[in-house]
């Protein structure tokens, strides 16, 4: 086989590994792919996963033990996990003839392990079968039907016309010049007869009296001038009043002071008789 289509295979049959058993580890996948999907002898698969002896059989049966409970789940102990090995090293064409003996003695009267074995070569047919099985192929997507384009209209092709510059517009005929129009003389004044007398001119009406608002000052002047001679007759009764006073306060302080007729040797003086008078 080509060493380049010897790899391609291997690296194809852990993928196929990895999708029937994600939760593997990476060396029981590698192991059970290069061993049951590959055909590499057992020195192959240890040169390629690095292990070997006791170490390479462990990670084989794990790697089967794995596969069979896709198909059922088995309780284990002991004996039964060490069966397990030697079953797995017998599929390699690896067993010692200790386990030999071994196994066809606990096969004999372990039913856990019989179901075990059957299961696990189920298992191994059926991944065989499915990895040699060859990759279905998509169907190629039927061209779609063409639709038949509707028949286009013919186009009439019109022969160009060269385009010609407009002609030009003849030019405007002058109008005959017209003659200048008639001036008329001023009119003449009427004549005034020379034996009239010449009519009485009479004089412009005079303008009638245009009352001219007086400023707000001239009014308040005005109402001074009004007020003016009450405001002198207030002060001169004032004056008096107080000119009375004085005189009252004089005579009225001054207790010696008498008047002619109260004096001591004033004479008396008697009415005259009212019959006399």
């Amino acid at each position: 086989m080509d060493p380049a289509r010897s790899a391609a295979v291997r690296d194809r049959a852990e993928r196929f590994v990895f999708d029937a058993l994600p939760d593997l580890d990476a060396v029981p996948r590698r192991a059970l792919a290069l061993a049951v999907l590959a055909d590499v002898p057992r020195a192959g698969i240890a040169s390629e996963v690095g292990l070997s002896g006791a170490a390479l059989s462990a990670a084989l049966a794990q790697g089967r033990k794995a596969l069979r409970r896709t198909r059922a789940e088995l309780g284990s102990g002991g004996r039964c996990e060490r069966a397990e090995r030697a079953l797995s090293d017998r599929l390699d064409g690896a067993p010692t003839a200790l386990d030999e003996r071994f196994l066809d003695s606990h096969l004999a009267r372990c039913t856990r392990c019989r179901t075990h074995e059957e299961q696990l070569s189920a298992a191994l047919e059926e991944l065989r079968a499915q990895f040699t099985a060859p990759e279905p192929v998509a169907p190629t997507p039927e061209p779609p039907a063409e639709t038949p384009e509707p028949p286009r209209a013919r186009l009439r092709v019109v022969p160009a016309v060269p385009l010609l510059p407009p002609a030009p517009e003849p030019p405007a005929l002058a109008a005959p010049p017209q003659p200048p129009a008639a001036i008329e003389p001023p009119e003449r004044p009427a004549e005034i007869p020379a034996n009239e007398p010449p009519a009485a001119i009479e004089p412009p009406e005079p303008p009638a009296e245009i009352e001219v608002a007086r400023p707000a000052a001239v009014a308040r002047h005005q109402r001074i001038r009004a007020a003016l001679p009450v405001a002198v007759a207030v002060l001169v009764a004032v004056g008096l009043v107080a000119a009375a006073i004085a005189l009252l306060s004089a005579f009225g302080s001054d207790t010696n002071v008498r008047a002619p007729w109260d004096a001591p040797d004033a004479p008396v003086v008697h009415p005259a008789p009212i019959s006399g008078q």
